[in-house]
């Protein structure tokens, strides 16, 4: 069994999350790949439609890859800026419509998995099966579109009044790391905001948002040091597939066709989803370690064979 470590220190909270990782890998990326297969799927062949269009033909690989790939939906928006509808049949635009419409959807659902898999693991001392986590995001299905569209409503000003701050800061050396603080904890707001948000039916958005800064700013400077840790570690896998990709799409002599994009982008997804574990997870292991005893998280009851 493994309890989250006291008193919070950096090597707690990188160990605790390594920990959970190692105990339960064998069943939570089969879990995770089952339960985002939609989106892979969506992507491949949002990207085979792409590339079999004659003008659109071997063009801006690498950006389609980073933008279907990452489940991001800013990047996702952004893909369309580059796809040249006015040549395209209706049928064609329809469906890249459409699938557009199914990688937004599913990758919320991307987002949601950790938060949902280790809030279930909590609750039933035990790792939850595919059904359980898909019936868990069903049962909040309210509440997640809430939860989408408040995010949605508040990005814009959000980012705006960021600009208007960072600039000036920007300017003097010393405002470079502030800004780059403020970048750091507005995400682990973000993301910590869906575990207490998912955790709890009674808080809404605002309170999950203010619960979240409550339990990072308890070990603030630990928890800002161990997502940079964590982010840097990330980032250079990431940029580790990335840049593997691109020298395979440098040395190839025959030209890229749509079935090497497809592999391009099942390949990049499923390593992004496997690489996205350990910042995720941490989250969750300061969400649960935070001075609220009732979230205090166990690892126990792992079963040998895991039911996924």
């Amino acid at each position: 069994m493994l309890q989250t470590r006291s008193p919070r220190t950096f090597e707690s909270l990188i160990g605790d999350t390594t920990d959970y990782i190692s105990q339960v890998w064998k069943h939570f990326i089969p879990t995770m790949l089952r339960v985002n297969v939609i989106y892979i799927l969506s992507a491949c062949i949002m990207v085979y439609i792409l590339y079999t269009h004659k003008t659109y033909y071997y063009n801006n690989l690498m950006e389609d890859i980073d933008a279907l790939s990452t489940f991001s939906i800013s990047s996702i928006a952004g893909l369309y800026d580059n796809i040249p509808l006015g040549n395209m049949s209706a049928v064609k635009i329809a469906m890249i419509s459409l699938l557009g419409i199914v990688l937004l959807v599913t990758g919320v659902i991307f987002l949601l998995f950790t938060p949902v898999y280790m809030i279930l693991h909590n609750r039933y001392s035990r790792v939850p099966t595919y059904d359980e986590v898909i019936s868990y995001m069903s049962s909040h299905i309210g509440r997640i579109v809430a939860y989408c569209l408040w995010t949605v409503l508040l990005y814009v000003p959000v980012i705006i009044l960021s600009i208007i701050v960072a600039i000036p800061l920007c300017i003097i050396i010393i405002g470079i790391p502030v800004v780059v603080i403020y970048v750091i904890v507005l995400k682990m707001i973000l993301s910590m905001s869906l575990y207490v948000y998912m955790d709890d039916d009674s808080i809404d958005y605002f309170n999950a948002i203010s619960l979240s800064w409550e339990k990072i700013k308890e070990k603030f400077w630990i928890n800002v040091a161990s997502c940079v840790v964590i982010g840097i570690i990330s980032s250079i896998a990431i940029k580790g597939v990335e840049m593997t990709a691109k020298i395979i799409n440098n040395i190839n002599v025959v030209a890229i066709d749509a079935y090497d994009a497809v592999a391009y982008v099942f390949v990049y997804s499923v390593m992004y989803l496997i690489i996205s574990i350990l910042y995720d997870v941490m989250i969750g292991i300061m969400y649960f370690s935070s001075g609220d005893s009732k979230n205090e998280l166990h690892l126990n009851n792992i079963p040998r064979n895991f039911e996924v």
